[in-house]
């Protein structure tokens, strides 16, 4: 008996949904030093990840309804054994439960919410979220509360 192996990365079937806010209506700016959400799509794209299924949100783009909205257009269109990867880079916030959320140009957006979007809707099988932000650490607890 042959033991069981792990799916390996198939970039045709992955899509990317790369988050990036640095600079909010309210003139607050974040150092661009380390941001990768632009250059995360780059070698993916390379490695063959299909550039329809590559979006990048960046400053004003990044609103909580176009993060939904971009991540709704992948679940429409994934399958299973697709692969989702989520970045964001940017300014991140907790609130007094420990309940981390990404700030997004116009409003935060609620780790949580982000997990149930793709549990709810993504119909591939695997999702990597990343996080370049303040209390990223939030996410890692999140997915360990869902595990």
């Amino acid at each position: 008996m042959r033991p069981h192996s792990p799916p390996s990365w198939n970039p045709a079937r992955t899509w990317v949904v790369a988050v990036g806010v640095i600079a909010y209506p309210d003139g607050e700016h974040w150092s661009q030093q380390g941001r990768s959400d632009a250059a995360l799509v780059e070698p993916l794209a390379r490695r063959g990840v299909p550039r329809e299924r590559n979006a990048v949100l960046a400053a004003a783009q990044a609103t909580l309804a176009n993060v939904r909205r971009t991540l709704e257009a992948a679940r429409a269109r994934s399958a299973e054994g697709d692969a989702l990867i989520f970045y964001f880079a940017g300014h991140g916030d907790k609130d007094d439960r420990g309940v981390g959320s990404f700030v997004l140009y116009d409003e935060p957006m609620l780790m949580p919410s982000l997990f149930s979007l793709i549990e709810r809707r993504f119909r591939g099988g695997h999702a990597m979220l990343f996080a370049a932000c303040c209390f990223s650490g939030t996410l890692a607890l999140e997915a360990l509360h869902r595990a």
